[in-house]
């Protein structure tokens, strides 16, 4: 008896055609560095000597994890992929370290600063989590996963600045920033989803948020560059102006 099999039939295993090999060769230089990543990498290596460029690593330096993200990114994300609870202790301000909570992630936002958006099962409400706090944690299957519907996450992440949401109501603040550097600092708002509109002296912004003291410590930063417009931004520039001036002066100044 003679077996025929098929040319494209490979036994638990992922068939990766020459001509893919350099899309994913990039998509794994560009990822934040890890042990997955750097395992593929060698794989890449050994199956497609050829095709990796000597001093790729070099080449190309992505973001990295932090040694506590790196810790518990997998967790996170399998909690996301899986919508099975996550039961963890998370380092708060306003919560003790000892005192374990169950969240369902929703969406995992991947980059320098890795957080999560959840519903927390003590409070109900959707919050924005920093894998950096997370201490120890582990899925629980147990629990019944509570699921938020796209459009709800999508305005979670519409409103956020620099990673953050705020625990307030979403208010509208408006700033122009002033030409000619308005050229360069319109690249660096922190908002997700901010709306610009050309006006004489500059570019005026437009941010639906709630987390406006983040939005204010980036204007602080402007100075002069920036001109605030809403009287919710104003105010918080100017408590967190203030705030920074009452600061201790070091022994000897």
């Amino acid at each position: 008896m003679i077996w025929r099999i098929d040319a494209s039939w490979y036994p638990g295993a992922l068939v990766i055609e020459q001509r893919e090999v350099a899309d994913l060769l990039r998509i794994l230089l560009e990822a934040p560095r890890g042990r997955g990543r750097e395992r593929l990498l060698a794989k890449l290596r050994a199956t497609h000597p050829s095709s990796v460029p000597h001093g790729a690593d070099d080449a190309m330096v992505p973001a990295g994890f932090s040694e506590q993200e790196q810790a518990h990114r997998a967790l996170i994300e399998d909690a996301a992929l899986q919508r099975v609870p996550l039961h963890f202790s998370y380092e708060s301000p306003t919560s003790s370290p000892s005192l374990w909570r169950h969240a369902s992630v929703q969406r995992v936002f991947v980059g320098p600063q890795l957080r999560f958006v959840a519903v927390c099962h003590r409070s109900g409400e959707a919050r924005v989590f920093r894998a950096s706090r997370v201490l120890a944690g582990r899925l629980d299957p147990s629990t019944a996963y509570r699921s938020l519907s796209r459009e709800a996450v999508d305005a979670i992440a519409a409103r956020m600045v620099d990673g953050f949401d705020g625990p307030g109501a979403v208010v509208r603040c408006e700033l122009v920033l002033l030409a000619p550097e308005a050229r360069w600092t319109v690249q660096q708002i922190p908002a997700a989803q901010p709306r610009l509109e050309p006006v004489a002296d500059g570019v005026r912004v437009v941010v639906d948020t709630a987390a406006v003291v983040p939005l204010a410590r980036w204007v602080v930063g402007l100075g002069r560059l920036a001109r605030c417009e809403s009287s919710e931004l104003r105010e918080a520039v100017r408590a967190l102006a203030a705030e920074a001036l009452k600061a201790p002066p070091r022994a000897g100044d």
